[in-house]
Parts: C-alpha cells; sequence; structure tokens
C-alpha cells in the first residue's frame, strides 16, 4: 500500500484546517497509508519542521489542500511541504478550487509549477488518487 503525506494550511483555531485531513483519511482508508503532519500534543516548532520534513521523506504521495480557510497567514509551511514532495518527485495531487487559483487570485509560480494533479475538491482529488495511484 503506498504512503501518502496530507499537506496544508494548519491552524488549530480554523478547524477546517483539521477537518479536512480527518476528511482525507476516511476517504482514503483501505488504498493508502495516511500521513499527517497534524498530531496530538504540543511541540517546538523545531520538532515540527523536522517531523513533516520525515514524513514527507517516508511518503510517495502528496495531496495537498491549497485553500487557506480564511487565514490571513501565509502557507509558509505547505510551500516547504512542496518543495520537499518535488524534490523527491513524488506527485503532488493539489485541491484547488481552479486550477491555479485559490479564493479567485493566482496563485505563487512555484505551487503551480511543482503539482501534478489540480482537482476542485476533495472528493474529485480522493476518487482520483484511488483510480490513479493505488
Amino acid at each position: 500500500m503506498k504512503s501518502i503525506y496530507l499537506g496544508g494550511h494548519v491552524n488549530e483555531k480554523i478547524s477546517a484546517t483539521l477537518q479536512w485531513r480527518v476528511d482525507a483519511e476516511r476517504l482514503l482508508r483501505g488504498n493508502f497509508d495516511v500521513v499527517s503532519p497534524v498530531r496530538e500534543g504540543q511541540r517546538s516548532p523545531r520538532e515540527i519542521f523536522l517531523a513533516c520534513h520525515a514524513a514527507v521523506a517516508r511518503a510517495e504521495l502528496m495531496l495537498v489542500m491549497l485553500d487557506t480557510f480564511g487565514s490571513p497567514h501565509p502557507m509558509c509551511g505547505t510551500y516547504f511541504e512542496m518543495a520537499w514532495a518535488w524534490e523527491r518527485h513524488l506527485p503532488i495531487i493539489a485541491v484547488a478550487e481552479q486550477e491555479g487559483l485559490i479564493m479567485g487570485k493566482k496563485l505563487d509560480p512555484f505551487i503551480v509549477s511543482t503539482t501534478t494533479v489540480w482537482k476542485p475538491s476533495l472528493i474529485t482529488a480522493t476518487d482520483h488518487l484511488i483510480a490513479c495511484w493505488s
């Protein structure tokens, strides 16, 4: 069974940044070993950084949610996750409302260039993953 890393914005104050991962894990269960950067307990920023890097290094695919869920903060961690995956030649399946756009705004060329497949919703992304990559 292939392993898949769930990348994207994490903000404990915005429950949707956590809920989509729960939904993705449920939808992918039985087809993939799901690796998520969200873990219980407090960790230092360095521990989070190293744990995410190690998890991406173990993965064979990445599913990344590019929605910021209204957060004003940039998705710096997501950019790192995608760069690490790209460097390892992992396929990156991105969820975005429209290819290259989030909330009507054009995405950074680095994000656009590293993405393998664009899907408009979590359901279409997980269906694609199961059909093409499991």
